[in-house]
C-alpha cells in the first residue's frame, strides 16, 4: 500500500505484502500485489475461478496490466488506468478462449496509479481500497460490491487528492476483515507514523 509520510512534502513510502492460500493440506499463493512503472503503479488481483486456473488467469492480467502501462506510458491517471485494466481484461479473455473449462476464470482486482499528489483508483470484483487520513479510515471503492470481475463488470472509479501523511491500503476482501481493519485502525490511532509494512503485516496475518 502506497503512504506519503513527511510534513512538508510529499513522500512515497510502498509496500507489498501477500498471505498464502490454505488449500486442502497446502497452502499456496492465490493473490498477486505487484509495484509496476516505476514504483508509482500499484496492481492487486484475485482470481474468482477454479483453484487450477488461479495461476494462469492472474499471470494473462498482470501480463495485460502492465502492457497497457506501456501503451499509455504518455498518459495521466484514469486514461492510463483505463488503458492498463481494458489490457488485461482483453489478455484475460484471450486465455479464456484456450481453456476447455465452461466456468471461465474470472479475476477481480483494484489498481492504482499515483500522479503528482494525485491517486486514481480502480476496482471491481473482490477487492477494496482504504485511505488513513489523520487519524481516520474511510474506504475509498464502493460499498455496493457486485459479483463479478474483469470478465463481466466495469470497474469503479475514483481520484484522491493526497496529503502529506496519507496512507492508502489496497487489498482483498480476505484482508480487510473485521478483525484486521479493526487492529490496523487501533495501531495508527496509537502511533499514525506507523510503516506501511507493518501495516501491510498486520492486514495479510489474519487472511
Amino acid at each position: 500500500p502506497p503512504g506519503a509520510r513527511h510534513p512538508r512534502r510529499m513522500r512515497l513510502e510502498a509496500h507489498v505484502d501477500i498471505a498464502r492460500a490454505k488449500l486442502r493440506k497446502a497452502t499456496v499463493v492465490r493473490s498477486i500485489a505487484e509495484r509496476l512503472d516505476g514504483g508509482r503503479s500499484f496492481l492487486v488481483a484475485q482470481p474468482m475461478g477454479r483453484p487450477r486456473l488461479w495461476a494462469p488467469s492472474t499471470t494473462a492480467v498482470l501480463e495485460g496490466f502492465t502492457a497497457g502501462l506501456a501503451t499509455a506510458r504518455d498518459a495521466r491517471g484514469t486514461e492510463k488506468l483505463r488503458t492498463a485494466i481494458g489490457s488485461a481484461r482483453d489478455r484475460l479473455v484471450a486465455r479464456c478462449e484456450t481453456l476447455i473449462e465452461r466456468d471461465l476464470p474470472d479475476v477481480g482486482l483494484v489498481a492504482a496509479v499515483l500522479d503528482g499528489a494525485e491517486l486514481h483508483v480502480h476496482a471491481l470484483g473482490p477487492c477494496r481500497a482504504y485511505l488513513h487520513r489523520r487519524r481516520r479510515t474511510e474506504r475509498i471503492t464502493s460499498r455496493d460490491e457486485e459479483p463479478g470481475g474483469l470478465l463481466v463488470r466495469a470497474s469503479f472509479e475514483a481520484k484522491i487528492a493526497l496529503d502529506p501523511g496519507d496512507l492508502v491500503l489496497l487489498g482483498t476482501l480476505t484482508a480487510f476483515t473485521t478483525t484486521a481493519v479493526s487492529r490496523v485502525s487501533s495501531v495508527l490511532e496509537h502511533d499514525p507514523e506507523t510503516a506501511a509494512q507493518v501495516v501491510a503485516q498486520l492486514l495479510t496475518e489474519p487472511a
